[in-house]
């Protein structure tokens, strides 16, 4: 494969725009397209991101797998050529790209590519081994919580820190770097006891590491977690390190039809009994079978949950979260506890073939 410079990589960008049907073009340009691929999956690599096909020894591993990506990538249809290509760079308003200056077309062609990459890893992965994807949504909840900022910054990446800190981020100081960053998640993982507390840690540890800012990017701070978490989890022999086999697709269907089940008769034969009984409104039904999904989804993907109040302050406003202990800890409790028993008894009568978790 061609070795492009950073010079000739935009005028090949420009003359793909301006001719992609042109097949020299549109040659030159899939060179760069490969190129900037595997060696940006070789950064993700080195950074500890897991890639799909990383397991496969032989061949060019990196190599087939810029190919599946770039499938997406450059698809066309029949009456638009490369509808993700241009679609983006006429939403930019290089719609008549003729005077357009090289380097700015280069810049924005590897924005597009590297996020088109991330997104497409992403849905990979969550193919692969969907306990991941559940991993990362459930951060993202956490992060949601008031005791978490996240700080936009102008380059679009968004930043995080504890709330309390967000007002003294040491901007002065050097970010955290990723390797850095992966210890203290590393560290915060074994002396923690769930994943609230497991977020929480982290970030009082980016705190004490006062040579650097005490605020980390989102998107590397997920990274970090998904790559301590498989280190652990596939450790101890619980998490498939390749596709799921028919029976483990099987199972992750019987899971969802079950949580489903449960969700519905919760609401039934539980929580229409509180509302009659005047403990908890409609709104406040609907946000308990909101946590009882997630409480249920946790212990099903990775038999690890947080404690109950914990769920309760996801998705209750923030000023009924004080008043748990004295209006809602009875009720709350009841509709999750209920609910992991209907769960559990649904999910053997489904499971007779199937030999599910120790921990059922």
């Amino acid at each position: 494969m061609t070795n492009f410079t950073r010079d000739s990589c935009g005028h090949i960008i420009k003359a793909f725009l301006l001719s992609p049907l042109n097949r020299k073009a549109f040659d030159s340009f899939f060179g760069i397209c490969y190129q900037s691929t595997v060696g940006y999956l070789r950064y993700l690599k080195a950074k500890g991101f897991q890639l799909p096909h990383e397991l496969k020894a032989e061949g060019n591993p990196f190599g087939d797998l810029a190919i599946d990506l770039l499938g997406t990538f450059l698809h066309s249809n029949r009456d638009r050529p490369f509808p993700v290509i241009f679609g983006y760079f006429n939403k930019l308003g290089y719609a008549q790209p003729r005077e357009a200056d090289p380097d700015d077309l280069l810049h924005c062609f590897t924005v597009l590519l590297r996020g088109h990459i991330r997104q497409q890893l992403a849905r990979l992965k969550v193919q692969q081994a969907p306990q991941v994807d559940h991993l990362k949504r459930r951060f993202k909840e956490i992060l949601k919580d008031v005791r978490f900022k996240i700080l936009p910054k102008s380059s679009g990446e968004e930043w995080i820190s504890l709330a309390q800190h967000c007002d003294d981020r040491r901007e002065g100081r050097p970010p955290l770097l990723y390797n850095d960053l992966l210890q203290i998640v590393e560290k915060a993982y074994l002396n923690s006891r769930s994943r609230t507390d497991w977020c929480l840690d982290i970030f009082k540890l980016v705190n004490e590491a006062t040579q650097y800012q005490n605020l980390v990017k989102k998107h590397e701070l997920l990274t970090a977690i998904v790559s301590v978490n498989s280190k652990y989890v596939e450790a101890d022999g619980l998490q498939p390190v390749c596709l799921p086999t028919p029976k483990e697709a099987l199972l992750t269907k019987t899971i969802e039809e079950a949580i489903a089940e449960t969700l519905s008769w919760l609401k039934e034969s539980v929580l229409d009994r509180f509302i009659h009984n005047v403990r908890i409104d409609s709104e406040e039904a609907e946000r308990f079978q909101q946590a009882a999904e997630k409480y249920l989804s946790d212990l099903a993907h990775t038999g690890q949950t947080d404690s109950l109040p914990e769920y309760f302050r996801e998705v209750m406003p923030e000023g009924k979260r004080i008043t748990y202990l004295s209006d809602y800890k009875y009720v709350f409790e009841t509709t999750i506890n209920q609910a992991v028993e209907n769960f559990k008894d649904r999910l053997k009568k489904k499971s007779t073939v199937l030999k599910y978790r120790d921990y059922f």
